[in-house]
């Protein structure tokens, strides 16, 4: 009697060692679904790099001359005469899937006051892959009628008709505030269907929403950090040095994608499955020999 005791104390505490193992991996599988749902940040300091990055392709007219890297960022400068299309920057390879972050640290360095349209500065741009096409832009834009100021605009895509768009009334729509800085942070932030609009002026760090909508929560398929002219032939320079490009999953040709997460979980729960089976199998050998020495 005394020796089955101490047989089954043994067997009892082996179980519970294995037990404990299974839920020491259940944990870490939880912790790696809770960091699998944390966004992927992904970030660019032009100031400390060279070259561009292949996972941002440039873009606009005569792109390869206007753009190039100083000390003190990634610098885009227009000159007058590059007529009407004056829209030169940068945009990533991959799309954003999920809640998302685009942050752009910049610096208004010179630009000409047009007479019309929006007016000329820096402008965050981005699509999603909806029916209708939205849109949503974040600039700091420039005009001789109205000075400086921020501007935001969402909604579906100003484009002429088209059968593949979704039947619908409504409009590009925005909000604008005047400022005085001429150096900043612009992000564009998206959490579940709200999207929100955030502005930092200056070296404060401080972030001030500007507006918000609701928009599709589909991907972003295309983001563009530009100087922008606004449609007007006028010269403009503008310099950034940081961009942050964060979301729940990026995918695409170049996405920097980080794939160890589901590796890792496909582990855990092999280990798990391995224990469990253990456990059944040591438990039956032990009731067995106990049985059988009754």
């Amino acid at each position: 009697m005394f020796r089955d005791g101490i047989v089954g104390a043994l067997s009892q505490y082996y179980v519970l060692r294995l037990v404990g193992f299974v839920f020491i991996c259940a944990l870490a599988s939880c912790r790696i679904v809770i960091a699998g749902s944390q966004l992927q940040r992904t970030e660019y300091s032009f100031r400390r790099m060279s070259p561009v990055p292949n996972a941002l392709e440039l873009f606009g007219p005569n792109a390869d001359r206007a753009v190039r890297l100083t000390e003190q960022g990634l610098r885009i400068d227009i000159p007058t005469g590059s007529g009407r299309n004056g829209a030169v920057g940068i945009s990533p390879r991959f799309c954003l899937s999920g809640d998302f972050e685009i942050v752009v640290k910049y610096e208004l360095l010179y630009a000409d006051r047009p007479q019309n349209g929006l007016g000329s500065g820096v402008k965050v741009w981005l699509e999603l892959d909806s029916l209708s096409k939205d849109t949503a832009t974040l600039a700091h834009v420039t005009s001789a009628s109205v000075g400086d100021r921020i501007v935001t605009m969402h909604g579906p895509k100003a484009e002429g008709d088209n059968t593949k768009r979704a039947k619908s009334s409504r409009k590009q729509t925005g909000k604008e505030r005047p400022t005085t800085a001429r150096k900043g942070t612009l992000k564009i932030e998206r959490k579940g269907s709200q999207l929100a609009f955030s502005v930092s002026e200056a070296e404060s760090g401080e972030f001030v929403e500007v507006d918000k909508c609701k928009l599709s929560g589909a991907d972003v398929k295309s983001v563009r950090i530009s100087a922008n002219t606004g449609g007007a032939d006028t010269k403009l320079g503008i310099c950034i040095s940081d961009i942050v490009l964060a979301a729940n999953r990026q995918s695409g040709a170049s996405s920097p994608e980080r794939r160890k997460p589901f590796f890792l979980m496909l582990g855990c729960g092999a280990t798990c499955t391995i224990a469990i089976y253990l456990i059944w199998r040591h438990v039956r050998r032990t009731s067995g020999r106990i049985g059988s020495k009754e």
